[in-house]
């Protein structure tokens, strides 16, 4: 009878250590998620999205356009007197890769029947690298903010990023493009003969 008692508490014994043991397990398991998911939080944080450029990088960007066409004379540049008064952002497009798969995220002025509203779009690349739209909830599609944004982009890496622009001056409007904060195309108001 002492055996059978003693084998009883000893698998009693055996089955309350292997609960505490796996609740510590499961209690270092979520304190390490827990860290991971601060973590992934604060790089998600520091993710910088694309901006209008501000009015002076503007005004730099398109005297380099000018001075990369040979009008480099302060005489012949016509952007001695040319001021940039405004930015505006027309559209966003944010390039990223996450598990293996190529993503986009477009953002872009939209007309509707009440007025402009920003709009977001979500794209999924195919084996073809052929753009798919992915659906995304409303709330998401109209007027996104940045942290609408970063959602999307979390878990992601970017690949690069690119921007139309609008840019008031005293001589008219230039449209212009910027990939990685590099001018890749103007529109619109001839500053450069």
């Amino acid at each position: 009878m002492n055996k059978t008692l003693f084998r009883t508490l000893c698998i009693i014994g055996l089955i309350v250590l292997s609960y505490f043991s796996w609740k510590g397990q499961k209690k270092q398991t979520q304190q390490q998620f827990a860290k991971v998911k601060r973590q992934n939080q604060k790089a998600l944080d520091k993710t910088s999205l694309p901006k209008a450029p501000k009015v002076e990088m503007a005004q730099k960007i398109l005297m380099a356009q000018c001075i990369s066409r040979g009008n480099n004379s302060a005489a012949s540049n016509p952007l001695n007197d040319l001021n940039v008064k405004s930015v505006n952002t027309i559209a966003q497009n944010i390039h990223f890769r996450r598990n293996g798969e190529t993503y986009r995220l477009r953002k872009f002025i939209e007309d509707g029947k009440e007025g402009s509203y920003e709009k977001l779009v979500f794209y999924k690349e195919d084996p073809d690298g052929f753009a798919r739209i992915v659906a995304i909830p409303k709330e998401d599609e109209v007027n996104p903010t940045d942290e609408t944004l970063k959602k999307y982009l979390r878990g992601g890496k970017i690949i690069y990023e690119e921007g139309d622009y609008q840019a008031q001056t005293n001589k008219g409007e230039v449209l212009f493009t910027l990939q990685q904060g590099q001018l890749t195309k103007t529109l619109g108001l001839s500053v450069c003969p």
